[in-house]
């Protein structure tokens, strides 16, 4: 097969949801999404990290500086969640808000760089396979993680605030469970897990799609992206604002 059929052959197959598996103790993981998320944390870290600096060097904790007044909005916005949804006494429970939203939307927003297709288009012939990165949000894997340990958060939560009567409203008489009560905390998980991994599956869908069909693959869709910007932060926002919700 000449180099030209091998590459129209390569070109015509799309590879969505699926994924490079690593065997380990008789368990399989994704290794994409486990490379996507070490590089999310990582770019977090520094981004953190340099923020703080730049806060710290230019005195920027006095009023008037741009950094401040975007960190102060960023707080407020936050605030303004849990605030809405659970009261002043939900304030306390603002950092935990605050982590779910700034991990989501920087996982969401790890997708609008065409990882992939740059490094195959720029250096696979130099350096050979190089990882595929995907937004770690895109895998179901993830997203029921985020979903779960939110639910057990809440949990906490309600039974720190309120001790065991937290649980009175799963049963009725105090004896009799209440299905229509566990149906609910059945759904949530469930709800935060599908929605943001189907939207961002979607998203993500739609640019491999363009971008295979492009001649050539620099030529980023910048409309899908804008698209992309919104969609991130959106989901970002629902499921924190739902994770609110419960604590409320």
């Amino acid at each position: 097969m000449s180099d030209k059929q091998s590459g129209s052959e390569h070109k015509s197959t799309l590879h969505i949801g699926e994924y490079q598996l690593w065997h380990w103790r008789g368990h399989d993981f994704h290794v994409e999404t486990l490379q996507s998320l070490l590089m999310v944390n990582f770019l977090l870290l520094v981004f953190f990290i340099a923020l703080n600096l730049k806060l710290h060097r230019r005195n920027s904790l006095l009023p008037g500086s741009r950094i401040q007044s975007a960190a102060e909005w960023v707080v407020q916005f936050i605030n303004g969640i849990i605030n809405n949804e659970a009261g002043s006494r939900g304030l306390k429970y603002a950092p935990v808000i605050g982590t779910l939203f700034v991990f989501i939307l920087f996982c969401n927003y790890f997708g609008l760089v065409p990882w992939s297709y740059f490094y195959t288009f720029l250096f696979e012939k130099s350096f050979g396979h190089l990882p595929h990165l995907i937004p770690p949000t895109m895998d179901i894997n993830t997203t029921i993680t985020l979903a779960l340990g939110s639910i057990v958060l809440v949990n906490i939560i309600g039974v720190r605030e309120n001790g065991l009567s937290y649980f009175k409203h799963l049963f009725i008489f105090k004896v009799i469970p209440n299905p229509f009560a566990l149906m609910e905390e059945l759904a949530r998980p469930f709800s935060l897990t599908v929605r943001l991994f189907a939207n961002l599956l979607a998203h993500e869908t739609i640019i491999a799609v363009l971008l295979w069909l492009l001649a050539v693959p620099l030529i980023y869709p910048i409309p899908i992206v804008m698209l992309g910007l919104v969609t991130g932060f959106i989901q970002a926002y629902i499921f924190s604002l739902l994770v609110a919700t419960y604590i409320g």
